[in-house]
């Protein structure tokens, strides 16, 4: 018997070049559409991670001073250390071993005694949004006061650099300050804000050295280097207030309601 074999010839169709570029076109447009929606997301997830770095420091803070009776000296200037209250948190900030390496009878960047430690990065004083690095850098920054509010220039409590709560302590006010010293009421008053990128030089980003504490000079959180709060964050800047909570200073603020949350007795009216 005569096996007849029969074979189907299936012929492929090939895209032309003008189907290539309408495809390569209408993905161009997609990623056009699509990424600003996921550069948001990103940038949402990294406020909020942000967010939580200072939510962490707060409940440190608000351990420390059940443990202390008060806060952290912001600067220990009357040893003339300048120990910074960030280091002070340390054991409350699963940083047990990293703190018992410190020599608080040392200035804080002593070669022998501190330097190495303070070199130490941690995530907790980092802000994800933040683009500059170095070592033992410190993206937040303790209020120590402000001059918003029309105060003289000192140290003092009434002055605009020691009305705030994470004081430079000298001569003038030796001891920290405590929650009973913030008569504006602890949900009024801002201990800490995000301060992004300072760099090393002065010393300003480092978490172990007191000079990351900062006046609020500006009337408006910035978005560039500087002194006081700011941010990378579009919509504003993270900050911890002395009751423990958190909230977003924006650029909408008050300048006088901003110098308001920056002190701790100045008895002004905040809306």
């Amino acid at each position: 018997m005569d096996v007849i074999s029969i074979s189907n010839t299936k012929h492929s169709r090939a895209f032309t070049l003008v189907e290539i570029l309408i495809v390569i076109t209408l993905i161009g447009i997609m990623i056009a559409v699509l990424m600003p929606a996921i550069q948001a997301a990103r940038e949402a997830a990294r406020r909020n991670g942000c967010l939580n770095n200072v939510h962490n420091i707060g409940i440190a803070l608000q351990s420390y001073h059940d443990s202390h009776r008060s806060f952290p000296m912001g600067s220990d200037l009357v040893q003339n250390t300048e120990h910074a209250w960030s280091t002070h948190l340390l054991p409350y900030l699963e940083e047990k071993t990293l703190y018992r390496r410190f020599d608080f009878s040392k200035q804080w960047d002593d070669p022998a005694s501190n330097k190495a430690a303070g070199q130490t990065d941690l995530s907790v004083y980092l802000c994800p949004s933040s683009n500059r690095s170095h070592a033992g850098k410190m993206d937040y920054g303790g209020i120590l006061g402000t001059t918003l509010t029309g105060l003289p220039f000192g140290f003092g409590p009434r002055n605009s650099f020691g009305c705030g709560t994470l004081i430079l302590c000298t001569k003038v006010q030796k001891r920290p300050i405590a929650e009973r010293h913030i008569t504006d009421g602890l949900s009024k008053t801002v201990a800490m804000a995000e301060s992004i990128d300072r760099t090393s030089e002065g010393d300003g980003g480092l978490w172990a050295c007191g000079r990351n504490c900062m006046g609020q000079f500006e009337p408006e959180i910035s978005l560039a280097e500087g002194q006081g709060a700011n941010t990378l964050h579009a919509m504003g800047a993270n900050a911890l207030f002395a009751d423990g909570h958190t909230m977003l200073l924006t650029d909408d603020l008050d300048p006088l309601v901003f110098g308001a949350y920056c002190t701790r007795n100045g008895g002004e009216q905040i809306p």
